[in-house]
């Protein structure tokens, strides 16, 4: 993980959540939902930090799943916080172990502190489940797009083992300054390129520079239009 959290911070609060659901060891039933959720926030975090490990993730990526971490870290510093002031250590006990253990105050019902920190929790539960199942659609799109890929490649090594893109970027490298500038600015070129079909048939002697200008044309078409489903540019020397 190269961004905001690192791996050490996020270990930490992973740890932070183990800490605060032992904290709720011996908890009253009061207790006993916010327990579950914070049990919950471990596996995920622990989920999470799979994830983070193995994938790679865009910049919006990169600052979700920051702010959620953010977002973790606050709410488990404030439920380890709040979880003071319900529990006490037991002084009345002779023996030291005894001692030792939290006397929990007597509740009736849920204080609102603790359910509202129960929601808080829940809301990330649900940021961080929205986040894995977003990295596992982006996966599974990455993998067909790969094979797809893979199979277009297939097909033109059965049609020619040649690599015609190392000829085009060697024509174009034979390129002098301005060469083949005239022809791009050409009312018949513009005209084509502009138009959704067409010819552009240009004769010429041999040793015209008729392959330089056509890797200048290339080059000039992944110019104007990047890769992308909508358009497709081939070619062959």
């Amino acid at each position: 993980m190269s961004f905001g959290f690192s791996i050490g911070n996020f270990l930490a609060i992973i740890e932070l959540a183990r800490r605060v659901r032992r904290d709720f060891a011996g908890a009253p039933a009061q207790f006993r939902q916010i327990v579950g959720e914070v049990r919950s926030l471990v596996i995920i975090l622990e989920d999470v930090e799979e994830s983070l490990s193995t994938d790679t993730f865009g910049k919006s990526q990169e600052k979700n799943i920051n702010d959620i971490l953010e977002g973790c870290q606050h709410v488990l510093e404030d439920t380890e916080a709040t979880l003071k002031k319900y529990s006490t250590l037991d002084t009345q006990s002779k023996s030291l172990r005894e001692r030792a253990k939290k006397a929990w105050k007597q509740l009736k019902w849920e204080p609102d502190d603790i359910r509202d920190l129960r929601n808080r929790i829940v809301s990330n539960l649900t940021l961080l489940n929205s986040f894995i199942e977003g990295v596992s659609r982006n996966n599974v799109i990455q993998l067909v797009e790969r094979q797809d890929r893979q199979k277009d490649q297939e097909i033109l090594d059965w049609l020619t083992p040649i690599d015609y893109s190392a000829e085009q970027s060697d024509f174009l490298r034979r390129r002098q300054a301005e060469t083949g500038q005239w022809l791009l600015d050409h009312s018949a070129y513009q005209q084509w390129v502009a138009s959704k079909q067409g010819t552009l048939f240009c004769p010429g002697i041999p040793g015209a520079g008729k392959t330089i200008l056509t890797s200048i044309v290339v080059d000039d078409l992944y110019k104007r239009y990047p890769p992308d489903d909508l358009v497709g540019i081939c070619y062959v020397y």
